[in-house]
C-alpha cells in the first residue's frame, strides 16, 4: 500500500530513523496527486500546476531540517508544520472578515 506505511508513525518512524532510513508521511509525498486533481477541477494551467507541484520538495526539506533541528522524528515534524499552516490560514481568514 502507498499510504500509512507506519502503523504508528511515532514509534515506527523513531525505528527507521535509527536504521537510516528517512521517512516522509504519505499525505506530504502524495500531494501531487491533489494538487493534479485541484488545478483540472479550476482549469488547469500546466505551468501553474508544475508551480505548486515544485512545492513538494521546499516542504519535503523544511520538514526534514524542523525534524533535525528539533530532534524529532519526521513524522513529527511534517504534523507540526501542518498544524501551523492550519492555523495560518485561520488566521489570515479571520483578518478578512
Amino acid at each position: 500500500a502507498a499510504n500509512n506505511q507506519l502503523e504508528d508513525e511515532q514509534r515506527h518512524g523513531i525505528t527507521i530513523e535509527s536504521r537510516g532510513i528517512i521517512y516522509c508521511p504519505d499525505y506530504v509525498i502524495n500531494a501531487g496527486g491533489l494538487i493534479n486533481v485541484y488545478n483540472e477541477m479550476i482549469g488547469y494551467e500546466e505551468e501553474k500546476a508544475f508551480e505548486q507541484l515544485d512545492n513538494i520538495y521546499s516542504t519535503i526539506k523544511e520538514i526534514l531540517l524542523l525534524a533535525d533541528e528539533q530532534k524529532i522524528n519526521t513524522g513529527e515534524a511534517a504534523r507540526q508544520l501542518a498544524e501551523q499552516r492550519i492555523l495560518e490560514i485561520k488566521k489570515s481568514k479571520f483578518q478578512l472578515i
